[in-house]
């Protein structure tokens, strides 16, 4: 199972723990970068520097590696070739949970300048980045669903398993999966974003989602990226 860290990564102070409900208290600490490359921009003689902001969310495993990662806005193309040449390189002290490693998805804020690559932080760099839509050369990679003028149709549905040792009173509950649809019909970085009932009932709808395809999203006949959400009913 993961969860959802929105974090400023300047310090990698969390701001945001999800809405994630556990049922019970629990100790947690973010994920730390352990090996950083930072991203940098190639130009041509001459060229002038190019500048302005990438966001971007990062799939990561208990073992602090990267599993997947999906640029969700970027001002310029060469931020994304920017991120593409280091990111196999960047591993992280992992999230831990009760003591224990987890796998989680954080989301990461970049700026490019003529003074280099800085991690961004703050709710004023979310909101500068709500307005870049507005921005000629702006680079949406993450379509919103209003855009599509061809819907993903799942092809392939699996559903959940229920772990047979949990008892039948229990099997009752709802989960909520938000995640990527990507442009071949892919589902990528589920996240669970709310859920109640069993802790089982969520791997169990993780598991499945990850399983779903679907014929994929398009605008003006191209395939895109979107975000959507699936809720998932469990009852006995």
């Amino acid at each position: 199972m993961k969860i959802f860290l929105k974090i400023a990564l300047s310090s990698l102070t969390i701001l945001l723990f999800s809405n994630i409900s556990f049922g019970e208290e629990v100790q947690a600490t973010a994920a730390t970068f352990k090996n950083y490359e930072e991203p940098w921009l190639t130009r041509a003689p001459f060229e002038l520097p190019k500048e302005g902001d990438l966001r971007m969310v990062v799939d990561i495993n208990a073992d602090g590696t990267v599993a997947d990662w999906m640029v969700i806005r970027a001002y310029d193309k060469s931020f994304i070739d920017a991120i593409r040449r280091v990111i196999e390189d960047w591993t992280f002290n992992p999230a831990m949970m009760d003591g224990k490693p987890i796998p989680i998805v954080m989301e990461m804020m970049f700026n490019f300048s003529k003074r280099g690559t800085s991690l961004v932080e703050g709710n004023l760099t979310y909101l500068y980045l709500q307005r870049l839509p507005n921005m000629h050369r702006d680079v949406v990679v993450v379509r919103s669903f209003k855009e599509l003028d061809g819907l993903p149709e799942p092809i392939k549905i699996v559903h959940p398993i229920i772990n047979p040792d949990i008892p039948i009173e229990e099997r009752v509950g709802q989960v909520v999966v938000g995640f990527y649809i990507d442009e071949t019909g892919k589902v990528r970085i589920p996240i669970v974003e709310e859920y109640e009932g069993h802790r089982s009932l969520v791997d169990s709808a993780y598991n499945a989602i990850l399983q779903w395809e679907f014929k994929p999203p398009t605008i003006k006949g191209r395939p895109v990226t979107v975000r959507v959400e699936q809720p998932f009913e469990f009852k006995p």
